[in-house]
C-alpha cells in the first residue's frame, strides 16, 4: 500500500505502535535511522494521536515534517508524547527518519474535558476509569 502524505505515514505508524506491529514499523523506517529491533517490553497502552501541524510531506514533496501528539496510559497515568517528525519519500514511498521529542509537563485532562483517545465521551467517563 502506498501512503500518499507523511501525515497518512505518521498516523499508520501510529497504529503500528498500538498493535506492537516490529515488521511494519521497520520497513517504514528509513534504512540510514532504522533500529535493528524495536522493544515494546514497556510500551504503555497508547490512546489517542493527536496531529498539530505538518510542514510539506504532500503527495508532491519529497520531504516533511509531522508534529504531533500522543496520548497513553501507564502505571495508573496518563502520559503524553509530544514530537516533530521527519520523514522522506524515496521510489514514491514515504518513510519515517527521526523526530525532536519535546518535554512536556504531566497530562491530566480536566473531569469534564473531552478525552485525548478521541471518542467524543467526556474523560471521566472514558480512559480516566482505566486510571
Amino acid at each position: 500500500m502506498r501512503l500518499k502524505t507523511a501525515i497518512e505515514l505518521m498516523r499508520s505508524r501510529y497504529e503500528a505502535y498500538k498493535n506492537s506491529d516490529e515488521p511494519y514499523l521497520l520497513s517504514t523506517w528509513e534504512e540510514s535511522f532504522r533500529p535493528v529491533k524495536i522493544d515494546f517490553s514497556n510500551q504503555p497502552k497508547w490512546i489517542g494521536l493527536e496531529i498539530v501541524s505538518s510542514h510539506l510531506g504532500k503527495q508532491t514533496d519529497q520531504t516533511g515534517t509531522v508534529h504531533f501528539k500522543a496520548y497513553y496510559i501507564d502505571n495508573k497515568k496518563i502520559g503524553l508524547l509530544e514530537e516533530n517528525s521527519r520523514f522522506i519519500k524515496k521510489n514514491d514511498q514515504w518513510y519515517y527518519c527521526d523526530g525532536d521529542i519535546f518535554e512536556s509537563a504531566p497530562f491530566l485532562p480536566g473531569r469534564n474535558a473531552l478525552c485525548p483517545c478521541q471518542s467524543g465521551k467526556k474523560f471521566k467517563r472514558c480512559c480516566m476509569k482505566a486510571l
